[in-house]
């Protein structure tokens, strides 16, 4: 994924796709197609925070295959989009953790 063209959209909610995968121990739960904010392009990759839970991350810029606008789902000044991963993001209590994906947009 080409940093330029994420900067356009820091501040954006998007979806993830796949989406993140959450466990209550060892038991995976129901699907939540949560809101994401990217807050931050930086040299490593593209910082996120999960808006429901507070939960952050970075993805590496290969970690990112494209993004999708939403332009339905934008409206008063924000802009909202879908992130199409080569990666599954997992989260178990406070923790985040990051599995490659066969496909992009597929989940694991």
């Amino acid at each position: 994924m080409n940093k330029d063209a994420l900067k356009k959209n820091l501040y954006a909610r998007v979806r993830l796709r796949p989406i993140a995968k959450t466990f209550d121990g060892r038991t995976e739960l129901e699907l939540i197609d949560d809101d994401w904010l990217i807050e931050g392009i930086e040299d490593l990759g593209v910082r996120i925070c999960n808006i429901r839970t507070s939960h952050v991350t970075t993805l590496g810029y290969d970690h990112i295959h494209h993004f999708i606008s939403d332009p339905d789902k934008s409206r008063q000044g924000l802009n909202f989009g879908f992130l199409i991963l080569h990666v599954q993001l997992h989260i178990g209590g406070n923790r985040l953790w990051i599995e490659p994906t066969s496909r992009p947009g597929e989940a694991i």
